[in-house]
């Protein structure tokens, strides 16, 4: 499964887990923000899969609604290896796809992104 964590207007923390029972974590900062149009970030230094992202977005045709096309590029460790590997676990990049276009539909159609953390409810404090 994916994870993505939003920190701050520019940053996220990204966890995904491997068939393997370990995770990769990263964290990205967007380095450009055209609303309505383009999402681009890249991935910080450190981070266990090094690379960068982009979401464009442009209207279907016939006036349908809009087109979301979400790229990832991954610098993989370790060559020959490191790219035998990554056919092997081929699925990895399309569950973050999957799931950062899922939160990026919630958040584009309601405003926000669906959590299961406990929300504060709007009562005062009885102190």
């Amino acid at each position: 499964f994916a994870d993505i964590t939003v920190r701050d207007a520019e940053h996220a923390h990204w966890r995904v887990q491997m068939p393997v029972g370990k995770s990769l974590e990263w964290e990205v900062q967007t380095v450009e923000d055209r609303p309505g149009e383009l999402v681009r970030w890249e991935m910080l230094d450190g981070a266990s899969l090094p690379g960068e992202g982009a979401l464009s977005l442009k209207p279907a045709p016939g006036d349908r609604g809009t087109e979301a096309t979400l790229r990832f590029h991954f610098d993989l460790p370790g060559g020959a290896v490191g790219n035998g590997v990554a056919k092997v676990l081929g699925s990895v990049p399309k569950v973050a796809a999957a799931k950062a276009l899922r939160r990026f539909k919630s958040l584009a159609e309601t405003g926000e992104i669906p959590t299961t953390r406990p929300q504060p409810a709007a009562r005062a404090d009885k102190d």
